[in-house]
């Protein structure tokens, strides 16, 4: 073997041989097996009240899903049923106080999660909610989108909605992570200064949220889904990651998440809110 072929060798073999002694030495996150119950969260009896006295809708997929069940979590902690939460893709829509959702599009095709919220506030929703938000799937924004193009289909149909139903506050939501790879794979990826997919997945994602940011911080309501998720530190050149200790999976959220993010997200809809609330001046 010539010594160029052979350097090259053993410098694998060395990567190779890292690795995997950082994955024996409990680098890879068993995101099962941690114990998140010591935050017990509640929410204030003043957003209860908001949220109870408004129309609601929020258009998503799994990880809504998640914060759904941390609503319903919520609510059976208390021991009171304050707000109906209704799937109304089975459901009829009820009368009055909601928060009616709906698993709209197709995971990895943001486009059609953009229609479908569009569809269902056009098909008559709309001229009944008080507040509406869309979130989109971390599978919906990987290293090959392209962030600029959803993002202005996002604000483009947001700007109609918002012309066509006047009386809706509209929530924007930030983009869902994942936890950070530590598999063997990535770490010799990593040894070897070489990009990792879902480095590369939540640095899109990233983007995606920014850009939400920068347009609406300050002017209309945000549920920064994303800084509530990441971890402190931002590895990987400044790139968010999923808290280990708050999934299950790498990407959902657990029960005791679950319930954290569920309270902050019926806090912002309650800011959101302005419609008066019943036996007020305004009302």
């Amino acid at each position: 073997m010539k010594p160029k072929t052979l350097s090259a060798a053993l410098s694998l073999s060395v990567a190779l041989l890292l690795a995997l002694t950082a994955v024996g030495c409990g680098s890879h996150l068993d995101n099962g097996s941690v114990d998140h119950q010591e935050h017990q969260v509640t929410v204030p009896d003043s957003t209860w009240k908001r949220v109870s006295a408004i129309r609601t809708f929020f258009a998503h997929q799994s990880v809504g899903g998640n914060l759904l069940a941390g609503v319903r979590d919520l609510q059976e902690r208390e021991g009171a049923a304050r707000l109906p939460v209704v799937d109304i893709g089975t459901t009829a829509v009820p009368g009055g106080p909601v928060l009616a959702h709906l698993y709209v599009g197709q995971n990895g095709d943001p486009m059609s999660k953009i229609r479908g919220f569009r569809q269902t506030l056009e098909g008559g929703l709309g001229d009944t909610i008080d507040v509406a938000a869309l979130k989109f799937c971390f599978w919906d924004i990987q290293k090959d989108t392209d962030v600029d193009k959803v993002f202005e289909a996002y604000t483009q149909t947001i700007a109609d909605l918002q012309t066509r139903f006047p009386r809706i506050t509209f929530v924007h939501v930030t983009v869902p992570l994942f936890t950070r790879d530590d598999d063997w794979r990535a770490g010799v990826r990593r040894l070897l200064s070489m990009d990792v997919p879902r480095t590369l997945d939540n640095a899109k994602r990233d983007a995606l949220s920014e850009r939400m940011r920068a347009r609406y911080s300050g002017r209309e309501p945000i549920f920064d889904l994303e800084a509530f998720e990441a971890a402190a530190k931002r590895e990987g050149g400044g790139i968010p990651y999923l808290r280990p200790e708050y999934t299950y999976d790498g990407g959902h959220l657990n029960e005791s998440a679950r319930a954290a993010g569920a309270a902050t997200f019926l806090s912002v809809v309650a800011r959101a809110s302005t419609r008066p609330l019943p036996g007020s001046p305004a009302d």
